[in-house]
């Protein structure tokens, strides 16, 4: 039984046959889900996209990042857990860092 044969014997898969098979699943819905993206509806052939600077491309996407990074650091300012959890752990590096300099000298 050491070579698996008790997960067959009684009716389990081994381990490492759910991960193959798990990854199989992926592989199968990450060809179909994008690589059905590259067939086109209508007409065969490649279409390049040019992205725009307006607000329908990098200006909107630099836009997000924006909101994203005020978001985050309204967080840290007004809600306290966030904040003092920040603090700490940025305190803990900072000490570490201090820690390895007075060693090392």
């Amino acid at each position: 039984m050491a070579d698996g044969a008790g997960y067959l014997a009684s009716g389990h898969q081994r381990p490492d046959d759910r991960a193959d098979r798990l990854a199989q699943c992926l592989d199968d819905a990450w060809t179909i889900l994008i690589g059905g993206q590259s067939i086109p509806k209508t007409g065969a052939g490649l279409y390049d996209y040019h992205l725009p600077l307006g607000s329908d491309g990098l200006l909107g996407i630099v836009g997000t990042l924006g909101l994203w990074i005020a978001l985050l650091l309204l967080m840290l300012e007004y809600l306290p857990w966030a904040g003092a959890a920040f603090k700490a752990s940025h305190k803990q590096a900072s000490n570490a860092v201090a820690a390895n300099a007075t060693a090392s000298n």
